[in-house]
């Protein structure tokens, strides 16, 4: 992908974001910035230069919300998709509103993806104090579910992250060489996931997760980091972020307003353009 592709990408994904935020802000529906579009939002008041997606969560008690009204106001190019929306297609199990118009492969998996220019949504859930007794459980739970979910879609695993810990790429290489996914069943498995992420309820915990982002553990934060959110630039728009940003980025980033050596600055999903 050259520049000038990379930012008709961001141009449309932005595009993308505006529709999605309309339908939120329509229904009182509440939203993050999430990952690396939180972090461009504070570092860059955009996209990270080099970043060619969007993430955003929403609140469990909305997520469902969302889906009901998107599915009838966002226009008609636009499609939702995930595990439960597109069964035996997709083994997504966020949300993701594809751009049906235009058409992209990646190049992160051991296949490659064909797939539409996209934004992920993720559910943000409520869950026990991470260090109670039930927190620790919680965790423990959460972590084999992640394990055994990631082993049932083998093909999508991000063969290319860094600074990955030696115990994830040993289980990986478990994955690949028995190709344990042809026995398990990702939608049951799915099922327990949800059912786990949603238990607790969201506006009586005092710790919330979103439970299908790549921190894993350490997307658990303290609600207080969030409340409302705030209102944040982001390229020509406003945006929902957490009430203290700084916060949040810190414990995902650690130095977040650092940034990488130029021969880091890549893109994570090392897509090619089909169609724009």
């Amino acid at each position: 992908m050259n520049d000038e592709e990379l930012k008709i990408i961001q141009k449309k994904e932005l595009d993308i974001l505006k529709e999605i935020i309309a339908v939120c802000e329509r229904h009182n529906i509440t939203y993050y910035a999430a990952g690396g579009t939180l972090l461009g939002t504070i570092r860059h008041q955009g996209f990270i230069p080099w970043d060619d997606d969007i993430d955003i969560e929403i609140i469990r008690p909305d997520y469902n919300k969302f889906i009901k009204y998107a599915k009838k106001e966002l226009p008609s190019h636009l499609k939702l998709e995930n595990w439960k929306l597109a069964p035996g297609k997709s083994k997504v199990p966020y949300l993701k509103v594809l751009d049906t118009t235009t058409e992209i492969m990646q190049n992160y998996a051991s296949k490659p993806v064909y797939t539409n220019l996209y934004i992920d949504i993720f559910p943000f859930d409520g869950m026990p104090d991470p260090d109670s007794i039930t927190g620790k459980l919680y965790k423990i739970k959460y972590l084999a579910l992640r394990v055994f979910r990631n082993y049932a879609d083998m093909d999508n695993i991000h063969m290319h992250r860094k600074n990955r810990p030696f115990i994830e790429r040993a289980l990986i290489k478990f994955g690949m060489l028995t190709r344990i996914d042809r026995i398990l069943d990702f939608d049951k498995i799915m099922r327990k996931s949800e059912a786990q992420l949603c238990k607790y309820n969201f506006h009586k915990s005092s710790y919330y997760i979103s439970g299908y982002g790549n921190a894993k553990l350490r997307e658990i934060m303290p609600s207080y980091y969030y409340g409302k959110g705030k209102k944040y630039k982001f390229e020509d728009i406003m945006i929902n972020g957490p009430a203290k940003p700084e916060r949040v980025l810190k414990q995902l980033y650690g130095d977040f307003m650092k940034m990488p050596p130029e021969n880091e600055r890549n893109l994570q999903h090392n897509t090619t353009v089909i169609k724009l």
